[in-house]
């Protein structure tokens, strides 16, 4: 069990890195709406697909896919917000989205426990059709809009490596995210097999780890957010406040 699911979120994990490349590259050329609509219904068929699923190999396929998917919407998502809101709440604005949609894994741990695993991906495919409805109202980004019209390059994912300066800040972004990831998903995903090599006292389960590791992430984005308005650029000391 252990092998093979590291397997499967490897995969997963793997197209969320390709997807994160192909949907941000698609973003600049083509629109945020776009890449927010086709990333939203590719992970949407790929998690109904995935109940069908008779074979390891098959179930690794799919996450790839969905992936792939997620990680469109997630950038697209962000970006959007960020670039409708005025500078003077845009932190809120991609706080509040980040932060439903950790709660996303909050559902999805009670719906795993109330329904079998095949029903349960048809019930997350269907909520993902479902937002995709609610979303068509959306409007493309202003400052996408202004930009498509200009004579500059768009979509180029090599530009990240131009100059040292823009790798390290690329790089940079990448290092902030890595403990918060070690923690979701090494630390609680794998928290049952943690849980037996520590000789903890009765099972762990690896969902409800994920839940409330989730609901800690959605409470803490604000105060962090609180912080840094307070704090303007070049004159916060994070050790302060942080240990």
């Amino acid at each position: 069990m252990l092998n093979q699911g590291i397997y499967l979120i490897n995969m997963q994990m793997g197209g969320l890195l390709l997807g994160g490349i192909l949907w941000g590259i698609l973003g600049d050329k083509k629109g945020r709406l776009s890449v927010l609509f086709g990333s939203i219904l590719i992970y949407s068929l790929a998690n109904i697909a995935n109940g069908f699923v008779t074979s390891v190999d098959q179930y690794a396929i799919l996450r790839l896919v969905a992936g792939i998917g997620l990680a469109g919407e997630l950038g697209a998502g962000i970006t959007l917000v960020a670039e409708v809101l005025p500078k003077e709440i845009r932190g809120y604005g991609t706080s509040l989205v980040a932060s439903v949609g950790l709660l996303g894994a909050v559902l999805a741990y009670f719906i795993a426990e109330q329904f079998a695993w095949r029903n349960a991906y048809f019930i997350g495919g269907g909520l993902g059709l479902m937002l995709l409805v609610m979303r068509v109202s959306v409007f493309e980004s202003g400052i996408f809009t202004k930009v498509k019209e200009k004579p500059v390059s768009r979509g180029n994912f090599l530009h990240l490596f131009s100059s040292q300066k823009q790798f390290f800040k690329y790089l940079r972004c990448i290092l902030i995210g890595l403990p918060v990831w070690f923690v979701a998903g090494i630390l609680m995903t794998f928290s049952p097999e943690f849980g037996k090599e520590l000789h903890l006292n009765g099972p762990i389960v690896a969902g409800k780890s994920v839940m409330w590791e989730y609901i800690g992430l959605s409470i803490g984005i604000y105060p962090a957010v609180s912080l840094a308005s307070i704090f303007p650029a070049g004159k916060r000391c994070w050790p302060c406040f942080w240990g």
